[in-house]
């Protein structure tokens, strides 16, 4: 095992619940996740003097998610995937014995049914609390947005063909990075995630179930990688393709064990682990290993 490995599944346990402390929400819907489904990520930098504004934020965010969205099956806007995770932004994200900057960093992933989802979420987003959720929202992108995309971008890979709606609850691990590709360069990569997607799969599970080792099958509650053109302006539709497509991670664990088992998986199963650290080095905007799932559906996940 790498000192990389070992010292982010130190990390990982340390700074993570407990297991035990984890909720485990119940059995869940049956709709699929399925590949084509339209996303909605962003990744926020905040600094600590701002972290209590940016709490509150996502707690009227969660309130408006749940609702006014469905989840699984319902009228739109329907959800499949929504949490927003927190955590402490690392000097190198890549070494977790690198010290904190003593920012925060806020991660959204969202995963609707249909492409009507997102301008139905859109259209009752803007006048919620007379404008100030979506006016905030605005003026905390313009301030911390490391990483934004709002409807360009689709689930690639996945857990299972089957695979159902996301099972995440609070308190739950996750991992997430956003690569920027050239289009030239695009070919490659989608064959390079395809293969960790195999990986995924012959590997990891989906589920909360307590008799599952991670050590022998890492437990996921949710797990995509999410393809879509960068534009100029992510706000802004009609602002142009800049020549490049993003991939973006989302995936949550069923406890700090599941990260741990992860990253002793990967280099035992996974050719491509090996040629991470130089795709990272060309592509990588954004990585987090650790933060803390803080919002979810609530009991419309039940």
């Amino acid at each position: 095992m790498t000192r990389f490995e070992t010292s982010h599944i130190r990390s990982t346990q340390r700074n993570a619940p407990h297991a035990s402390s984890l909720p485990h929400p119940p059995s869940p819907p049956t709709p699929t996740m399925t590949k084509g489904c339209p996303t909605i990520h962003f990744v926020w930098i905040v600094p600590p003097s701002d972290e209590a504004a940016v709490d509150t934020w996502v707690a009227s965010h969660e309130a408006f998610m749940q609702e006014t969205h469905s989840f699984g099956a319902g009228p739109e806007p329907c959800m499949l995937k929504y949490y927003i995770a927190k955590g402490k932004e690392l000097n190198n994200p890549m070494n977790p014995e690198s010290g904190e900057t003593g920012n925060f960093i806020y991660t959204m992933s969202e995963v609707y049914k249909t492409a009507a989802g997102i301008p139905a979420h859109m259209e009752l987003a803007q006048p919620r609390d007379d404008g100030k959720l979506f006016g905030t929202l605005m003026e905390f992108n313009g301030k911390y947005v490391k990483w934004l995309d709002a409807g360009t971008a689709s689930v690639f890979t996945n857990i299972a063909d089957s695979e159902t709606t996301s099972i995440t609850a609070k308190g739950q691990p996750t991992i997430h990075c956003v690569q920027k590709v050239p289009k030239a360069d695009e070919q490659n990569m989608d064959a390079y995630w395809k293969s960790h997607e195999e990986f995924m799969r012959a590997t990891h599970v989906c589920s909360v179930d307590d008799s599952i080792k991670d050590e022998d099958t890492p437990r996921v509650t949710s797990f995509s990688i999410n393809k879509g053109v960068v534009l100029n302006d992510p706000l802004d539709p009609e602002s142009g393709d800049s020549g490049f497509v993003s991939y973006t991670m989302s995936e949550t664990y069923a406890a700090p064990s599941g990260i741990a088992g992860h990253f002793v998986k990967a280099p035992e199963h996974w050719p491509g682990f090996a040629e991470l650290p130089e795709i990272n080095e060309k592509y990588l905007l954004t990585i987090e290993i650790g933060s803390a799932v803080v919002a979810n559906m609530g009991d419309k996940m039940k």
